[in-house]
């Protein structure tokens, strides 16, 4: 099947689901709990069993702290009695469950060189290219950095904190962003000469003085987002954890202005929601763009904006994610109650992470 009618394929089966389950069909429990069925015979046969249950344990932390607070509310009937919230509950849990899985099965039949094959020029493909570039370059080079840090007395002396956890991210993802951006810098000319020569195109961006920032640092942003969020991760429980996709924002903001926390912020984060919570992931594209774009406003030369403008930008972030979660059909208000603590955690640790990852990288690039 061409690349082109699989992606039509896939955004077809999401509207329909969309449509009749999440609208039509919203508040009837019989059809919600026969399509939670139907979805997760599915993810079985797709994923196999053990698959399976690796994903919903994934899914278990929110999932139990979602059953908490509706819990709560129908116990003390916040608002609405206790039938109302036991509707509600089974209703939102299982489209919750059913939308998460049926858009991790659609995944897969989509994969990044599905989109190579896709009729575009060259001057598009190129972003596609290098970011799949970039991206292995961040997987293979992440281990062995981990393991120098490791290696060095001061880490292993001392008692592990979340506070040591933290730092110790923080310096990897220093090396590693530092070497990534390199590399993009690298392959990103390189790549733009051999389409001059091959093609006869020059590279636009160049030819725009208004452009700040080459477009081979935004695909790497992106894919740090990407990365930090899906791959750098701290656990706080058994089952949570804090990512440093904010941390990678922040730094993409106050780096590369206003555009590059955009692109990176809002991509990077909604393709990682796209492998992790799929039903999240329009919320994120938008919530987590503004929240580079705000960090992007800052002038790094001046120090009071550097601190001013992501903490604005973690905010938004905070109650972009409770107004979104509220307003979508199958979350609702209980589900933006349940995700807040996690979300005030993350922007606490993207502000403090993003702002001393960008200190840090200014140091270092300048001496």
């Amino acid at each position: 099947m061409k690349p082109q009618y699989r992606l039509l394929l896939v955004s077809l089966a999401l509207i329909v689901f969309f449509v009749f389950f999440c609208l039509i069909y919203l508040e009837n429990i019989p059809v919600q709990l026969v399509v939670l069925g139907v979805v997760l015979l599915l993810s079985a046969w797709t994923f196999k069993l053990k698959g399976l249950l690796k994903k919903l344990y994934h899914f278990l932390p929110f999932i139990l702290l979602l059953f908490g607070v509706y819990f709560i509310f129908a116990l003390f009937q916040i608002g609405h009695n206790k039938d109302y919230w036991i509707h509600y509950g089974i209703t939102r849990t299982t489209l919750l469950i059913s939308s998460l899985m049926f858009i991790q099965v659609l995944i897969t039949w989509l994969e990044i060189d599905t989109f190579l094959d896709f009729p575009l020029g060259i001057e598009k493909l190129k972003y596609i290219i290098l970011g799949k570039m970039l991206y292995k370059i961040a997987f293979s080079s992440y281990s062995e950095l981990c393991l120098f840090v490791d290696s060095i007395p001061a880490e292993q002396a001392g008692k592990i904190t979340l506070k040591k956890k933290f730092r110790k991210r923080l310096i990897v993802l220093l090396a590693l962003i530092t070497y990534v951006i390199n590399e993009a810098t690298l392959k990103g000319e390189m790549i733009d000469e051999r389409i001059w020569h091959c093609h006869k195109i020059k590279n636009t961006a160049e030819n725009k003085k208004r452009n700040k920032i080459k477009w081979y640092f935004i695909v790497c942003f992106t894919v740090m987002v990407y990365y930090a969020t899906i791959l750098i991760r701290i656990p706080v429980t058994s089952s949570g954890y804090i990512n440093f996709g904010d941390v990678v924002i922040i730094f993409s903001g106050l780096f590369g202005g206003w555009k590059a926390g955009l692109i990176a912020g809002g991509i990077g984060s909604a393709l990682a929601d796209l492998i992790g919570f799929p039903v999240f992931a329009p919320i994120t594209l938008i919530v987590k763009g503004l929240e580079g774009l705000i960090a992007g406003l800052a002038k790094p030369a001046i120090k009071w904006q550097i601190y001013f403008f992501p903490a604005i930008a973690v905010i938004i972030m905070i109650a972009g994610y409770f107004l979104g979660c509220w307003l979508f059909p199958n979350l609702g208000f209980v589900a933006a109650i349940a995700d807040l603590p996690g979300n005030i955690i993350q922007a606490v640790a993207g502000y403090i992470g993003g702002i001393a990852l960008h200190l840090a990288y200014t140091k270092i690039s300048s001496t």
